[in-house]
């Protein structure tokens, strides 16, 4: 490699770097933009989030501690089960000797603390610990979180004179729903709250907590640390210490997450789509359609509505209902009406997630009908039946972050990012085709079409004699390979919601786009032989440059290679074979789009993505894209095929602007 090209690669690797570097530190951010994002780390205990690969049974297992403390505890007899109310797993308490311990630390005896979790049950008993701290004979911990006398949750601390209790939330509670709850002690009051609203009056405690226990001094989690007979029967997730009273509002702050990251779409009944429908009819039979009301997401897909509809169509009581969208709605608007459907999940409805955040709801049904997921209930808040209906992609699908993080978001609304990275994009390359041979010319002296040209009919036959065709299809491997990695890059960066989701999607997409690679190359080599051209992959720096550049604008632009032939008489049948593996990779991205629709997958969805992105850029009739010899092989042929493609791409990618 010469240095004039190494001098023009090496600015691509540093952006490239610099993308992934960029991208791993916002994404970590990110996934910290959670509870500790709110209260900061540094006063952060212990967080027990029961993630860890649990054994199960009455093993002993290690249940690890999130924080930075790293205080981490042993498990005896308890469950882990699927879903978390946040994240994918929870503990199950359901004998008197389950219980989790974590030794005895300096850092678990603060001055002030706030306790937190995420409970569910419908009979927890009288005495059941969720949390306590140390024992004295089987009267008090030094702190707890428990199930009083009546059965009521309450939280205490024992202070110099013996415990304190906070006001007792009765037990309401114990509906088997997911609650947060949390405890939290400052030096003089003691407070408790539920699902981010205090229960009853502070309590005055103008006393210090009292360690040092004489019979023990570890924590316990569901259970107490002297009498196995005082043990929580239920579940809980998601254990927070923190060394400070927190708040009112950061408490519901805290609640709100969690609220937010459940999905009450979870752990459907997978079922057909004639019993999804039946169930629907049943739901909707006392009412007509004068009592029903639809509240549409303005971001759903084009395609979720089209099947919306159908399902409208399939049932009399919803065929011809009044509609308005989500943006829009006020109370007044639903006053009158007893069933309220919304069309799209939290994701793609503002009121879906509304309600799901800030309402009672009782979910009665929740049935999973390829592709669609259907939810039946009642909301207590407004005292009216609810129904959700939207594509299971919805749920399983990952959500585009560039037009977010995009620097031209803070000029424009981001609902129309992409489109401006794509036409931004667009003009760069049109502007290249224009002057970037005599801009490559000064600056590198042997990079663009027609400098590549001159340079080939020179060197041709150097090469020749140097290079067998081994040497040149190992070039050609590098070049796919280079550009393997700068699209995996890009796409990772801009599906992904934090560190750990990137590495994931980055070496998914490594496999998915060396398919897509390998398919397209197969056949152009294929097509070569058969046809007698010398054709050859190119990687381009510059198209990379621009390939990451448009991703950080807010729409990734495939333009990392290429491929030119050497003799100019075979431009006809060069034309004529793109066509043809541009119409293949078509229906190649069509079918993975179906399959992603009827069976949701990240898989399916990045082989969609990058296909009809790759066939719609490659189709752009400039120089040096391959879509320039197809427009002057065929003029009609290829006019056909870019607006069908071009639909599609805007159909799979920017459906919300429809």
């Amino acid at each position: 490699m010469s240095k004039k090209r190494s001098a023009m690669i090496l600015p691509i690797i540093i952006l490239l770097i610099l993308t992934i570097v960029c991208g791993c530190i916002e994404e970590s951010d990110e996934k910290n933009e959670d509870i500790t994002s709110i209260t900061g780390v540094e006063q952060l205990i212990g967080y027990w989030q029961f993630e860890e690969n649990a054994s199960h049974g009455t093993v002993l297992h290690q249940v690890i501690d999130s924080s930075e403390n790293n205080l981490h505890g042993s498990a005896n007899g308890t469950t882990y089960l699927s879903p978390g109310k946040i994240g994918s797993q929870h503990v199950v308490f359901n004998d008197r000797y389950d219980h989790i311990i974590i030794p005895n630390n300096d850092l678990l005896e603060p001055d002030h603390i706030t306790v937190e979790a995420w409970v569910k049950s419908s009979n927890p008993g009288v005495f059941g610990y969720i949390v306590s701290k140390g024992g004295q004979s089987n009267q008090f911990s030094s702190y707890g979180l428990y199930t009083d006398s009546n059965g009521g949750l309450s939280f205490y601390i024992t202070g110099l004179t013996g415990p304190i209790k906070s006001s007792n939330a009765g037990t309401g509670i114990w509906n088997n729903e997911w609650h947060h709850v949390a405890g939290t002690f400052d030096g003089s009051s003691i407070r408790l709250y539920v699902d981010g609203i205090q229960i009853g009056e502070d309590i005055s405690a103008n006393t210090s907590i009292r360690y040092n226990l004489e019979q023990g001094n570890d924590l316990m989690i569901g259970n107490y640390l002297l009498d196995y007979g005082l043990s929580f029967n239920g579940s809980i997730d998601d254990v927070l210490l923190w060394d400070t009273a927190l708040t009112h509002d950061i408490i519901y702050q805290h609640y709100r997450i969690g609220a937010e990251k459940s999905s009450v779409h979870r752990s459907p009944t997978v079922t057909s789509l004639g019993n999804a429908r039946d169930a629907l009819r049943s739901f909707l039979d006392p009412y007509t359609q004068n009592d029903i009301l639809a509240i549409q997401g303005n971001r759903v897909a084009i395609q979720d509505r089209l099947l919306i509809a159908l399902v409208q169509s399939q049932v009399k009581n919803i065929d011809n209902i009044k509609k308005i969208s989500a943006a829009n709605i006020t109370q007044k608007d639903i006053e009158d009406y007893s069933v309220i459907v919304l069309l799209g999940s939290e994701k793609r409805n503002l009121y879906t997630e509304e309600i799901f955040s800030y309402h009672d709801i009782e979910i009665s049904s929740n049935l999973y009908a390829s592709p669609f997921l259907l939810l039946l209930g009642h909301d207590n808040s407004i005292d009216k039946d609810i129904i959700v209906i939207f594509t299971a992609a919805e749920l399983y699908n990952l959500e585009n972050k560039a037009a977010e993080r995009s620097p031209l978001s803070e000029i424009i609304d981001k609902r129309y990012v992409p489109i401006a990275a794509t036409v931004t994009s667009i003009i760069a390359l049109y502007l290249w085709s224009i002057f970037g041979n005599t801009l490559v010319e000064f600056l590198f002296d042997f990079t663009s079409e027609k400098i590549q040209d001159r340079e080939k009919d020179r060197k041709i036959k150097k090469k020749k004699e140097k290079a067998s065709d081994k040497n040149l299809r190992l070039k050609e491997l590098a070049g796919v390979f280079l550009a393997v990695l700068v699209f995996s890059t890009a796409m990772s960066w801009t599906w992904s919601s934090h560190l750990s989701e990137f590495i994931y999607l980055f070496i998914t997409n490594i496999i998915v786009i060396s398919i897509i690679f390998t398919i397209k190359e197969l056949l152009r080599l294929r097509i070569s032989k058969k046809k007698k051209m010398k054709t050859k992959h190119v990687f381009w720096p510059f198209g990379s440059a621009l390939t990451l550049g448009s991703t950080i604008l807010g729409n990734t632009f495939s333009l990392a290679s290429y491929t030119y032939y050497e003799n100019k008489e075979d431009m006809k049948q060069f034309g004529r074979m793109y066509f043809y593996i541009f119409l293949a990779l078509y229906l190649f991205s069509l079918t993975a789009f179906i399959l992603n629709f009827l069976f949701p997958s990240v898989i399916f969805q990045m082989m969609f993505v990058f296909a009809i992105m790759s066939v719609f850029i490659d189709m752009t009739p400039i120089e040096p894209m391959d879509g320039y010899e197809v427009k002057n092989w065929n003029f009609n042929k290829w006019l056909l095929l870019y607006i069908l493609v071009a639909c599609s791409y805007i159909i799979m990618n920017f459906t919300f602007f429809i």
